[in-house]
């Protein structure tokens, strides 16, 4: 682990930071950073090269948070921004993967909230809730990891602990409070309370909505800058394989490709209220005799046992509404978390699409006594998207090309004529090839 080794003059006014590399038996204690890049950070490269890096503007918070950290009698602290070489795309992914560990092994964290004022030693509690900081996808991990956590201004003067503020912290990320005084802890939190925890905040790059996330749920992946939005689907098969929380699936939009799993956290904004319920439970309130608890996803669809009614709302003998293993947090009742599935075309095949009813995905339902209601095993899969074929009348041929075998070579080819068209949108070329176009001179 690199971090920076911390040394100040007797005055405690010139304060000296270096890059120091420790084997991970022997990494000391240290405090680390939390805060939103700006422009003109100090990266490794910069602390690595002769570039003049303390007269950058980001150098000043490194130097604050060696302040900080010495004033706590610590020697050492981590930073982002210089202590991960990011050029180097193994060191990137390893870093990313431990993040939340580092976070968590620290013994303080800084949190520093370049946009708050603290004025006359007056804080504004207002201006505490609407921090930039708490918009970040980054900064969530950071605020839940660290065991100790206090916050500063912009001015660098300490406004408080994580403990001191957790009730402007709640309101400003959504978090329970419980969580934020750690009194409660962090794995009794559902996968849709994590996850609307994440709705609303944002990333620089699309893959770090995921990426940021995995601490959160102790799953480890492999980072693929370039993948996408496929980063998020592949974090919540990570979570499959850790755990049997139906919680997963208690997302909410007003469209859906067919999928049980979620595009985007965003769809989890208003689903903290589900907590999963013990299997048993589920068995006893729906009476299922031949019990699947595990669910996984095939290259037919998530293979998952359900208790299914069909719609009474609809005339459609293909619509049907199930029941997840989690319900609506109600002091008083027990209320089922519900989706809407719809029949595939092949009746011989349990498949199903998750589809909008009502302007839902998920709605919260209660009547496991029902008569009508069967506990069914299947496949939920995302509808295929079906390309237009291409109409002949739109091709305007030009020249003609075609290819014919040799005779003495029936797998060889050779070019003898053809024709390249003009498709209206773009050009194309059309290749005859097999027994079929083996007449010479043939053209289509």
């Amino acid at each position: 682990m690199r971090l920076l080794q911390c040394t100040a003059n007797q005055d405690q006014d010139i304060i000296q930071v270096s890059l120091t590399e420790y084997a991970s038996s022997q990494i000391p204690p240290y405090a680390i950073l939390s805060h939103r890049w700006r422009d003109e950070e100090v990266e490794y490269q910069h602390m690595t090269s002769d570039v003049d890096y303390k007269n950058m503007r980001g150098y000043p918070k490194i130097e604050q948070c060696a302040r900080a950290a010495l004033e706590y009698g610590i020697h050492h602290i981590w930073v982002d921004t210089c202590c991960i070489n990011k050029s180097s795309s193994a060191e990137l992914s390893e870093a990313i993967n431990s993040m939340y560990l580092w976070y968590n092994d620290s013994l303080i964290c800084f949190a520093f909230l370049d946009d708050v004022s603290y004025e006359r030693g007056k804080l504004d509690f207002t201006q505490v809730r609407t921090s930039s900081w708490f918009t970040r996808g980054w900064t969530l991990q950071e605020l839940i990891a660290p065991k100790t956590m206090v916050f500063y201004s912009k001015e660098w003067s300490k406004l408080g602990s994580r403990i001191d503020l957790a009730n402007t912290i709640s309101v400003a990320s959504g978090i329970d409070i419980k969580i934020l005084q750690n009194t409660r802890h962090l794995d009794s939190a559902s996968v849709s309370e994590k996850m609307s925890w994440a709705a609303t905040r944002e990333t620089t790059r699309i893959e770090d909505v995921a990426y940021s996330l995995m601490g959160l749920f102790s799953v480890s992946m492999p980072t693929l800058y370039g993948e996408g939005s496929r980063a998020f689907r592949r974090l919540q098969l990570e979570i499959m394989q850790s755990t049997n929380d139906h919680t997963l699936f208690a997302w909410e939009d007003t469209t859906c490709n067919g999928d049980m799993l979620a595009s985007s956290p965003r769809q989890f904004k208003d689903c903290h209220v589900f907590q999963p319920i013990s299997y048993p439970e589920f068995i006893s309130r729906f009476g299922i005799h031949e019990p699947k608890p595990d669910f996984s996803m095939t290259n037919a669809g998530l293979h998952i046992q359900l208790p299914m009614l069909t719609n009474p709302t609809e005339k459609s003998p293909d619509s049907f509404i199930a029941f997840l293993a989690c319900v609506r947090v109600d002091p008083v009742n027990r209320i089922f978390a519900r989706i809407f599935l719809e029949r595939t075309d092949d009746q011989k095949f349990s498949g199903f699409h998750r589809v909008v009813k009502y302007g839902h995905t998920i709605e919260a339902h209660f009547n496991p006594t029902s008569s009508n209601v069967a506990t069914q095993t299947i496949w939920i899969s995302p509808k295929r998207v079906r390309v237009a074929a291409r109409r002949e009348e739109e091709y305007i041929p030009s020249r003609v090309i075609t290819m014919d075998a040799k005779p003495s070579k029936r797998d060889s080819w050779q070019m003898v004529e053809g024709f390249v068209g003009n498709l209206r949108r773009r050009s194309t070329m059309r290749l005859g090839i097999g027994s079929a176009r083996r007449r010479a001179g043939g053209a289509s």
